[in-house]
């Protein structure tokens, strides 16, 4: 992963200036899961001047939540890690990984938005797990 923007997002991660939420992105009332942030991170450096990652709104059946749309094959999710914001940040894996090991013992594979949504991770436990394994 690329250094700076590792430390750009574990230091995003620890601020305070993001509420954490869970099964977007980004939603309506301005709730981020981990992998949102990042993608927050992304749009503040511009990396959407091209027109492959935009901060867009979607009516969605849970609500309104912000998409960010990527045109590298990927398709359009509200809930995924864009193809556009990993090789920004330096990941080689797009979607909703990268995976991290887990577990008393490191035996469960499990991906960053498992552990904002079904583990109830806070941010500053996820960015300990950015920081330790990535």
């Amino acid at each position: 992963m690329n250094k700076e923007v590792k430390a750009l997002w574990l230091d995003a991660l620890r601020s305070g200036d993001y509420v954490q939420g869970k099964y977007a992105l980004r939603t309506e009332d301005n709730t981020f899961c981990c992998l949102g942030v990042l993608c927050d991170l992304a749009v503040k450096a511009g990396i959407q001047e091209d027109g492959t990652l935009t901060d867009s709104r979607q009516t969605l059946h849970e609500g309104v939540t912000y998409q960010y749309d990527d045109v590298e094959g990927q398709g359009v999710a509200n809930n995924m890690l864009p193809v556009k914001v990993a090789k920004w940040a330096g990941i080689d894996t797009p979607g909703s990984l990268p995976r991290w090991f887990h577990g008393e013992q490191g035996e469960e594979f499990v991906a960053l938005w498992e552990l904002n949504d079904d583990l109830n991770m806070s941010f500053g436990q996820i960015a300990d797990v950015i920081e330790e394994q990535f």
